[in-house]
């Protein structure tokens, strides 16, 4: 077989004469049959997202022109997409591991797809982009920031987020950094000196990529 290359995939002329151009997209959120990655909140390409691509049978598909890849495994590019030509039959994609400040999207995770000779088709991945959370605490009458007042911090309702104690700095502030998207429990649990803690527990939601304060 003869093969020819572009910016985008491969053609292969196949033994019958006729020649194919086969693409798989993955996007992330993270659809279509290239393989598409996307920023579910943005719509923006994700680089770097590790996908496996097999056979139905479980063999692992090579990169075109008989050239193997490593046990199946595929990186996005930078438009947030992997490309396979000269590949037809049943295949099976699944998303391994995603790009920091995302978490993978079991919805989508894997997907099977038939692509037939002379056929073009397209999946898209999703990946849902993780959040902040910022607690202020300041002197309920001057309004000045309270320094080192320790908070207990949860995943609850659903989100796992491991319980940690957290003291504001200098500012008054606590900061969560990417961390995933949903409810938190917050409750004071040692103050300032001179001060009653506040024993209220709050219930904070994360939506998706927010910068919740």
């Amino acid at each position: 077989r003869s093969a020819s290359t572009t910016n985008r995939g491969y053609y292969f002329q196949r033994e019958d004469g006729y020649f194919e151009f086969i693409r798989l997209l993955l996007e992330s959120i993270y659809a279509s049959k290239f393989i598409n990655k996307k920023d579910s909140v943005t719509g923006e390409p994700l680089k770097g997202v590790a996908f496996k691509i097999t056979y139905a049978d479980g063999t692992y598909v090579d990169t075109g022109n008989g050239k193997p890849s490593t046990n199946g495994i595929y990186a996005t590019d930078a438009h947030g997409q992997i490309i396979l030509s000269h590949v037809y039959g049943t295949f099976i994609v699944t998303e391994e591991n995603t790009i920091d400040g995302y978490r993978i999207d079991p919805e989508t995770r894997a997907q099977t797809v038939v692509v037939g000779a002379n056929d073009t088709q397209t999946l898209t991945f999703y990946n849902i982009p993780n959040g902040s959370l910022q607690i202020t605490k300041v002197d309920g009458i001057t309004g000045k920031p309270l320094s080192g007042v320790e908070f207990k911090i949860a995943g609850c309702s659903g989100c796992e987020y491991p319980e940690g104690t957290y003291a504001t700095n200098e500012n008054g502030i606590i900061r969560l950094e990417n961390i995933p998207d949903g409810h938190y429990s917050v409750v004071e649990s040692s103050a300032a000196d001179g001060y009653l803690p506040d024993n209220t527990v709050r219930t904070v939601k994360v939506d998706p990529g927010e910068d919740k304060e």
